[in-house]
Protein backbone atom coordinates (compact mmCIF):
# COMPACT_ATOMS: atom_id res chain seq x y z
CA UNK A 1 0.00 0.00 0.00
CA UNK A 2 2.43 2.34 0.68
CA UNK A 3 3.56 2.36 -2.91
CA UNK A 4 0.26 2.93 -4.34
CA UNK A 5 0.53 6.39 -2.05
CA UNK A 6 3.82 7.28 -3.44
CA UNK A 7 2.38 6.68 -6.63
CA UNK A 8 -0.84 8.95 -5.68
CA UNK A 9 1.75 11.46 -4.83
CA UNK A 10 3.47 11.03 -8.33
CA UNK A 11 0.21 11.74 -10.17
CA UNK A 12 -0.41 14.46 -8.16
CA UNK A 13 2.36 16.33 -8.13
CA UNK A 14 3.26 15.31 -12.30
CA UNK A 15 -0.23 17.01 -13.16
CA UNK A 16 0.83 19.67 -11.30
CA UNK A 17 3.82 20.25 -12.87
CA UNK A 18 3.35 19.14 -15.99
CA UNK A 19 0.13 21.03 -17.15
CA UNK A 20 2.17 24.42 -15.79
CA UNK A 21 5.09 24.13 -17.17
CA UNK A 22 4.87 22.88 -20.29
CA UNK A 23 1.14 22.87 -21.71
CA UNK A 24 2.03 25.41 -23.74
CA UNK A 25 5.84 24.84 -24.64
CA UNK A 26 5.62 22.14 -27.18
CA UNK A 27 2.89 24.29 -28.94
CA UNK A 28 3.86 24.86 -32.60
CA UNK A 29 1.73 26.97 -34.63
CA UNK A 30 -1.87 26.42 -34.67
CA UNK A 31 -2.09 22.73 -32.87
CA UNK A 32 -3.75 24.41 -29.84
CA UNK A 33 -7.63 24.50 -29.94
CA UNK A 34 -10.80 25.76 -31.84
CA UNK A 35 -10.10 27.51 -35.32
CA UNK A 36 -6.20 26.89 -34.97
CA UNK A 37 -6.53 23.19 -34.65
CA UNK A 38 -9.28 22.76 -37.65
CA UNK A 39 -6.72 24.76 -39.58
CA UNK A 40 -3.94 22.20 -39.13
CA UNK A 41 -5.67 19.20 -39.54
CA UNK A 42 -6.87 20.47 -42.74
CA UNK A 43 -3.13 21.19 -43.85
CA UNK A 44 -2.49 17.34 -42.28
CA UNK A 45 -5.61 16.21 -44.46
CA UNK A 46 -7.82 15.21 -41.83
CA UNK A 47 -10.75 17.16 -43.84
CA UNK A 48 -10.34 14.76 -46.59
CA UNK A 49 -10.57 11.66 -45.63
CA UNK A 50 -7.42 11.15 -43.28
CA UNK A 51 -3.81 11.15 -44.67
CA UNK A 52 -4.76 9.90 -48.33
CA UNK A 53 -4.34 13.38 -50.15
CA UNK A 54 -0.97 14.12 -48.26
CA UNK A 55 2.57 14.34 -49.89
CA UNK A 56 5.33 12.08 -48.13
CA UNK A 57 6.58 15.31 -47.29
CA UNK A 58 3.31 16.43 -44.75
CA UNK A 59 3.04 12.81 -44.01
CA UNK A 60 6.58 12.12 -42.43
CA UNK A 61 5.95 15.60 -40.85
CA UNK A 62 2.91 14.43 -39.14
CA UNK A 63 4.49 11.74 -37.52
CA UNK A 64 7.09 13.41 -36.34
CA UNK A 65 4.77 15.71 -34.78
CA UNK A 66 2.72 12.91 -33.64
CA UNK A 67 5.30 11.58 -31.87
CA UNK A 68 7.05 14.63 -30.20
CA UNK A 69 4.91 17.56 -30.00
CA UNK A 70 2.27 17.94 -27.13
CA UNK A 71 -1.13 18.63 -28.76
CA UNK A 72 -4.35 18.87 -27.52
CA UNK A 73 -5.89 15.64 -29.34
CA UNK A 74 -5.10 12.29 -29.17
CA UNK A 75 -4.91 10.13 -32.19
CA UNK A 76 -6.26 6.55 -32.30
CA UNK A 77 -6.96 4.10 -34.91
CA UNK A 78 -10.01 5.04 -36.84
CA UNK A 79 -10.86 8.17 -34.51
CA UNK A 80 -9.15 11.48 -32.85
CA UNK A 81 -10.18 12.85 -29.63
CA UNK A 82 -9.88 16.41 -29.22
CA UNK A 83 -9.16 17.82 -25.07
CA UNK A 84 -9.81 21.24 -26.13
CA UNK A 85 -12.20 21.11 -23.69
CA UNK A 86 -11.17 18.76 -20.99
CA UNK A 87 -9.98 21.00 -18.21
CA UNK A 88 -8.62 20.65 -14.01
CA UNK A 89 -9.71 22.90 -11.51
CA UNK A 90 -7.19 24.13 -9.99
CA UNK A 91 -8.21 26.33 -7.07
CA UNK A 92 -4.23 26.86 -5.85
CA UNK A 93 -3.70 29.65 -8.87
CA UNK A 94 -6.97 31.55 -8.35
CA UNK A 95 -5.69 35.66 -8.46
CA UNK A 96 -2.62 34.92 -10.56
CA UNK A 97 -4.59 36.20 -13.53
CA UNK A 98 -7.60 38.00 -14.06
CA UNK A 99 -9.19 35.18 -16.19
CA UNK A 100 -6.77 32.13 -17.76
CA UNK A 101 -9.52 33.13 -20.83
CA UNK A 102 -7.80 36.66 -21.61
CA UNK A 103 -4.53 34.34 -21.43
CA UNK A 104 -2.58 33.29 -18.45
CA UNK A 105 1.43 33.43 -18.54
CA UNK A 106 2.25 29.70 -17.06
CA UNK A 107 -1.08 28.14 -18.79
CA UNK A 108 -0.13 28.71 -22.89
CA UNK A 109 -3.41 27.21 -23.87
CA UNK A 110 -6.39 28.63 -22.71
CA UNK A 111 -9.65 27.32 -21.50
CA UNK A 112 -12.97 29.29 -21.04
CA UNK A 113 -13.15 29.73 -17.56
CA UNK A 114 -14.66 32.92 -15.13
CA UNK A 115 -12.49 35.64 -13.81
CA UNK A 116 -10.36 34.64 -11.14
CA UNK A 117 -10.66 30.77 -11.65
CA UNK A 118 -8.17 29.03 -12.44
CA UNK A 119 -8.33 26.10 -14.80
CA UNK A 120 -5.39 23.83 -15.98
CA UNK A 121 -5.97 22.67 -19.70
CA UNK A 122 -5.34 18.39 -20.65
CA UNK A 123 -3.06 17.60 -23.27
CA UNK A 124 -2.22 14.11 -24.85
CA UNK A 125 0.85 13.83 -22.63
CA UNK A 126 -1.23 14.37 -19.70
CA UNK A 127 -3.70 12.14 -20.62
CA UNK A 128 -0.72 9.06 -21.37
CA UNK A 129 0.87 10.24 -17.71
CA UNK A 130 -2.66 9.43 -15.95
CA UNK A 131 -3.18 6.43 -18.46
CA UNK A 132 0.44 5.04 -17.23
CA UNK A 133 -1.04 5.73 -13.66
CA UNK A 134 -3.79 3.55 -14.07
CA UNK A 135 -2.31 0.97 -15.87
CA UNK A 136 0.90 0.60 -13.10
CA UNK A 137 -2.05 0.53 -10.21
CA UNK A 138 -4.03 -2.34 -12.15
CA UNK A 139 -0.13 -4.62 -12.62
CA UNK A 140 0.87 -3.76 -9.34
CA UNK A 141 -2.20 -5.02 -7.89
CA UNK A 142 -2.21 -8.21 -10.31
CA UNK A 143 0.75 -8.83 -8.87
CA UNK A 144 0.42 -8.24 -5.13
CA UNK A 145 -1.66 -11.34 -5.04
CA UNK A 146 1.14 -13.68 -4.67
CA UNK A 147 2.50 -11.67 -2.25
CA UNK A 148 3.89 -14.08 0.45
CA UNK A 149 4.18 -16.93 -1.29
CA UNK A 150 6.86 -19.24 -0.99
CA UNK A 151 6.98 -19.90 -4.99
CA UNK A 152 5.79 -16.74 -6.58
CA UNK A 153 4.84 -17.28 -10.51
CA UNK A 154 3.95 -14.97 -13.75
CA UNK A 155 4.07 -11.52 -12.93
CA UNK A 156 4.13 -11.66 -9.40
CA UNK A 157 7.81 -12.77 -9.66
CA UNK A 158 8.99 -10.74 -12.20
CA UNK A 159 7.89 -7.36 -9.70
CA UNK A 160 9.59 -9.85 -7.08
CA UNK A 161 12.72 -10.27 -8.60
CA UNK A 162 12.89 -6.50 -9.63
CA UNK A 163 11.99 -5.25 -6.00
CA UNK A 164 15.12 -7.89 -5.02
CA UNK A 165 17.66 -6.39 -7.70
CA UNK A 166 16.83 -2.71 -6.73
CA UNK A 167 17.34 -3.51 -2.90
CA UNK A 168 20.51 -5.74 -2.87
CA UNK A 169 22.08 -4.33 -6.19
CA UNK A 170 21.03 -0.35 -6.20
CA UNK A 171 19.75 1.05 -3.13
CA UNK A 172 21.79 -0.56 -0.43
CA UNK A 173 25.24 -0.17 -2.48
CA UNK A 174 24.33 3.53 -3.04
CA UNK A 175 22.56 4.59 0.17
CA UNK A 176 23.19 1.92 2.50
CA UNK A 177 20.83 0.54 4.75
CA UNK A 178 19.09 3.49 5.88
CA UNK A 179 18.30 3.98 2.10
CA UNK A 180 16.85 0.94 2.12
CA UNK A 181 13.46 2.61 4.00
CA UNK A 182 13.05 4.85 0.79
CA UNK A 183 12.04 1.43 -1.25
CA UNK A 184 8.89 2.62 -2.04
CA UNK A 185 9.13 5.84 -3.46
CA UNK A 186 12.23 4.11 -5.56
CA UNK A 187 10.21 1.37 -7.25
CA UNK A 188 7.60 3.15 -8.00
CA UNK A 189 9.36 5.98 -9.32
CA UNK A 190 11.20 3.06 -11.71
CA UNK A 191 7.69 1.43 -12.65
CA UNK A 192 6.46 4.76 -13.34
CA UNK A 193 9.09 6.14 -15.29
CA UNK A 194 8.94 2.94 -17.45
CA UNK A 195 5.73 2.39 -18.09
CA UNK A 196 5.48 6.38 -19.19
CA UNK A 197 8.51 5.33 -21.62
CA UNK A 198 7.35 1.68 -23.20
CA UNK A 199 4.05 3.75 -23.96
CA UNK A 200 5.51 5.69 -26.53
CA UNK A 201 6.59 2.26 -28.23
CA UNK A 202 3.03 1.51 -28.79
CA UNK A 203 1.16 2.54 -31.94
CA UNK A 204 -0.78 5.77 -31.82
CA UNK A 205 0.62 5.66 -28.16
CA UNK A 206 3.06 8.68 -26.73
CA UNK A 207 5.55 9.25 -23.81
CA UNK A 208 5.13 11.54 -21.50
CA UNK A 209 8.78 11.20 -20.52
CA UNK A 210 9.42 13.16 -23.96
CA UNK A 211 7.63 16.09 -22.00
CA UNK A 212 10.50 18.61 -20.28
CA UNK A 213 7.89 19.06 -17.66
CA UNK A 214 7.32 15.78 -16.91
CA UNK A 215 10.48 15.29 -15.99
CA UNK A 216 10.89 18.10 -13.93
CA UNK A 217 7.58 16.68 -12.35
CA UNK A 218 9.97 13.73 -11.15
CA UNK A 219 13.38 15.55 -10.56
CA UNK A 220 11.13 17.79 -8.12
CA UNK A 221 10.14 15.23 -6.60
CA UNK A 222 13.60 13.21 -6.25
CA UNK A 223 14.58 16.48 -4.74
CA UNK A 224 12.53 17.05 -2.09
CA UNK A 225 13.66 13.07 -1.16
CA UNK A 226 16.99 14.14 -1.47
CA UNK A 227 16.55 17.10 1.40
CA UNK A 228 13.93 15.11 3.10
CA UNK A 229 16.53 12.15 4.01
CA UNK A 230 19.16 14.98 4.58
CA UNK A 231 16.84 16.29 7.28
CA UNK A 232 15.67 13.07 8.90
CA UNK A 233 18.96 12.29 9.37
CA UNK A 234 20.98 14.88 10.61
CA UNK A 235 18.23 17.69 11.51
CA UNK A 236 18.14 20.94 9.45
CA UNK A 237 20.80 22.43 10.73
CA UNK A 238 23.07 19.44 10.51
CA UNK A 239 21.90 18.79 6.87
CA UNK A 240 22.84 22.05 5.41
CA UNK A 241 25.80 22.20 7.71
CA UNK A 242 27.07 19.32 5.79
CA UNK A 243 27.19 21.13 2.19
CA UNK A 244 30.20 22.31 3.60
CA UNK A 245 32.76 19.71 3.92
CA UNK A 246 34.90 19.18 7.87
CA UNK A 247 38.39 20.66 7.58
CA UNK A 248 37.91 23.18 4.45
CA UNK A 249 40.05 26.24 5.09
CA UNK A 250 38.31 29.59 6.13
CA UNK A 251 39.53 31.26 3.04
CA UNK A 252 38.06 28.98 0.70
CA UNK A 253 34.70 28.91 2.36
CA UNK A 254 33.01 31.52 0.59
CA UNK A 255 34.02 29.83 -2.93
CA UNK A 256 32.76 26.31 -2.22
CA UNK A 257 29.83 27.38 -0.40
CA UNK A 258 27.92 28.80 -3.34
CA UNK A 259 28.94 25.78 -5.41
CA UNK A 260 28.17 22.81 -2.81
CA UNK A 261 24.66 25.30 -2.94
CA UNK A 262 23.87 25.22 -5.97
CA UNK A 263 25.27 21.72 -6.24
CA UNK A 264 21.37 20.93 -4.74
CA UNK A 265 19.44 21.91 -7.75
CA UNK A 266 21.69 20.99 -10.22
CA UNK A 267 21.02 17.46 -8.96
CA UNK A 268 17.74 17.19 -9.94
CA UNK A 269 18.19 19.24 -12.65
CA UNK A 270 20.82 16.73 -14.49
CA UNK A 271 17.92 14.03 -14.11
CA UNK A 272 15.30 15.96 -15.71
CA UNK A 273 17.36 16.68 -18.50
CA UNK A 274 18.92 13.66 -19.03
CA UNK A 275 15.43 11.81 -18.98
CA UNK A 276 13.90 13.78 -21.06
CA UNK A 277 16.41 14.34 -24.00
CA UNK A 278 17.00 10.47 -24.02
CA UNK A 279 13.44 9.65 -24.51
CA UNK A 280 13.15 12.69 -26.80
CA UNK A 281 16.01 12.13 -29.20
CA UNK A 282 15.57 8.57 -29.28
CA UNK A 283 11.86 9.27 -30.59
CA UNK A 284 12.75 11.53 -32.74
CA UNK A 285 15.26 9.37 -34.70
CA UNK A 286 12.75 6.53 -34.64
CA UNK A 287 9.69 8.83 -35.58
CA UNK A 288 12.02 10.15 -38.63
CA UNK A 289 12.59 6.75 -39.85
CA UNK A 290 9.65 5.63 -39.65
CA UNK A 291 8.37 8.59 -41.81
CA UNK A 292 11.09 7.52 -44.33
CA UNK A 293 9.59 4.58 -44.64
CA UNK A 294 6.36 6.24 -46.87
CA UNK A 295 8.95 7.31 -49.35
CA UNK A 296 8.79 4.24 -52.01
CA UNK A 297 12.18 4.26 -52.65
CA UNK A 298 13.53 4.61 -49.61
CA UNK A 299 11.43 1.57 -47.35
CA UNK A 300 12.81 -1.35 -48.22
CA UNK A 301 16.44 0.00 -47.48
CA UNK A 302 14.68 1.96 -44.12
CA UNK A 303 12.64 -0.87 -42.83
CA UNK A 304 15.55 -3.03 -41.34
CA UNK A 305 16.89 0.20 -39.64
CA UNK A 306 14.11 1.37 -38.16
CA UNK A 307 13.02 -2.66 -36.33
CA UNK A 308 16.29 -2.39 -34.75
CA UNK A 309 15.89 1.07 -33.85
CA UNK A 310 13.21 0.28 -32.25
CA UNK A 311 14.75 -2.66 -30.04
CA UNK A 312 17.03 -0.03 -29.17
CA UNK A 313 14.59 1.92 -27.89
CA UNK A 314 12.90 -0.50 -25.98
CA UNK A 315 16.05 -1.04 -23.98
CA UNK A 316 16.58 2.78 -23.73
CA UNK A 317 13.29 3.09 -22.54
CA UNK A 318 14.28 0.15 -19.37
CA UNK A 319 17.96 1.98 -19.16
CA UNK A 320 16.53 5.39 -18.72
CA UNK A 321 13.85 4.58 -15.56
CA UNK A 322 16.96 2.51 -14.39
CA UNK A 323 19.69 5.30 -14.41
CA UNK A 324 16.81 7.67 -13.18
CA UNK A 325 16.36 5.76 -9.82
CA UNK A 326 19.97 4.64 -9.93
CA UNK A 327 21.48 8.42 -9.52
CA UNK A 328 18.41 9.66 -7.17
CA UNK A 329 19.63 6.96 -4.88
CA UNK A 330 22.97 7.87 -5.31
CA UNK A 331 21.63 11.21 -4.37
CA UNK A 332 20.13 10.41 -1.73
CA UNK A 333 22.88 8.49 -0.31
CA UNK A 334 25.10 11.28 -0.32
CA UNK A 335 22.59 13.28 2.06
CA UNK A 336 22.26 10.62 4.64
CA UNK A 337 25.92 9.97 4.29
CA UNK A 338 27.64 13.42 4.51
CA UNK A 339 31.15 12.35 4.85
Amino acid sequence: MKRLSHLALLLLCLAWSGTLFAAGDHDHGGHDHGKAATTADAHHGDAHGGHGEMSSGEKIKHNIEHHLVDLQKLELPGAKIYTKDWKIRAPFLDGMHAATAEGNPIIKWRVPSKPGEAWIPVSKHIVYMFFAGVLLFVVLMLARRSAGSRNPRGLGNLVEVLIVYFRDEVVRPTAGDDGVKYMPFFLTLFFFILTMNLLGMVPFGSSATGNLSITLGLALMAFVLIQWAGIREHGVIGHFKGLMPHGVPILVAPILLPIEFLGMFTKPFALCVRLFANLMAGHAVLAAFMGLILVPLLALGIVPFAALFSILELFVAFLQAYVFVMLTSIFVGGSIHQH
